[in-house]
């Protein structure tokens, strides 16, 4: 079923985009789609600092794009000539086909990541970037989904974010020219920018590093014991400097669930409860019914009622 969209020249001239052909609602599915190939990260060859191999993005691709119109669409997609031979020039290619590099330096400017899958779709690729975006995606191996965030006005550009926008503009600015090649001129980056947004996302940033791994830990039960006041205070910290950023509503339901999470192992069950709802009101939102993180999140939400029932 197509949804909402047509795609067509970008508003900044550079390639295509995808557009609203009506009015699209906040919460609404503006994309569901079936990837063309899928590389699931739980499996398969790893080189020893963790990254994926590039001998297996090119094997996937070989064997789940096989459609030779598909290919020929794929090989017209932007990337970098220098990190196509770059990614040509690595051991771990194994293949002497021409190809292969550009393949793999498509496949890192274009694929989607949704933490436990890479994925690439016709549709993904054409969605741009912007650091004010109305609209985020998630997804699986059976397929992903873009929702918009806020209204999107018919003709208005669909934008996702590539990167984490928790962050503040120099540090996206490079991660993007680094990562894709582009530099970003949406109002949050461009001349005009929002000097009190940039600083709020500066403070973020400085959370995020001192959040310790071991509270990432904390949702699971054996960890109870390691939780401190230190980390809960930091997790209230971020969320509320979050709510002052709406575009960042799918970063701020992830930090919602850790800080249930949280308030949970501390036995303030109402207050986790409370927080465990707003973070399921926010992946529904960005998410939609039935999503595994959704799903989890619902999940651990009944647990806490239960509990304030009984």
């Amino acid at each position: 079923m197509t949804g909402p969209y047509v795609i067509r020249k970008s508003v900044n001239g550079e390639g295509n985009g995808l557009f609203a052909t009506r009015d699209i609602r906040t919460g609404e599915t503006v994309v569901e789609k079936r990837p063309l190939v899928v590389i699931d990260l739980n499996q398969g060859r790893f080189l020893p600092d963790g990254s994926l191999s590039l001998a297996r993005i090119y094997d996937e691709w070989n064997r789940q794009l096989s459609d030779p119109k598909e290919r020929k669409d794929y090989l017209k997609l932007s990337h970098h000539d220098n990190d196509a031979q770059l990614a040509q020039n690595r051991k771990d290619t194994l293949t002497s086909n021409p190809d292969a590099g550009k393949v793999i330096a498509i496949w890192n400017n274009n694929c989607l990541g949704t933490g436990s899958h890479d994925l690439y779709s016709k549709i993904s690729c054409r969605i741009n970037h912007s650091c004010q975006k109305n609209a985020t995606w998630g997804g699986n191996g059976e397929g992903f989904t873009v929702r918009a965030i806020r209204n999107i006005k018919k003709d208005e550009e669909v934008l996702i974010s590539y990167i984490s926008l928790a962050q503040p503009r120099k540090m996206r600015s490079d991660q993007l020219r680094q990562g894709y090649g582009f530099d970003c001129d949406c109002p949050a980056c461009g001349k005009e920018f929002d000097q009190l947004s940039d600083d709020r996302r500066k403070v973020m940033c400085s959370l995020n590093q001192k959040l310790p791994k071991v509270v990432e830990a904390a949702k699971l039960e054996k960890f109870d014991k390691v939780v401190r006041p230190e980390h809960v205070k930091l997790c209230e910290d971020m969320v509320g400097w979050l709510k002052q950023e709406p575009t960042m509503i799918d970063e701020m339901f992830v930090k919602q669930e850790l800080l249930a999470h949280l308030y949970r192992i501390e036995k303030k069950h109402s207050t986790a409860s409370s927080m465990m709802q707003q973070a399921y009101e926010g992946a529904r939102l960005c998410r939609g019914d039935g999503d595994e993180h959704t799903e989890r999140i619902k999940y651990a939400l009944q647990g806490l009622e239960s509990r304030l029932q009984s």
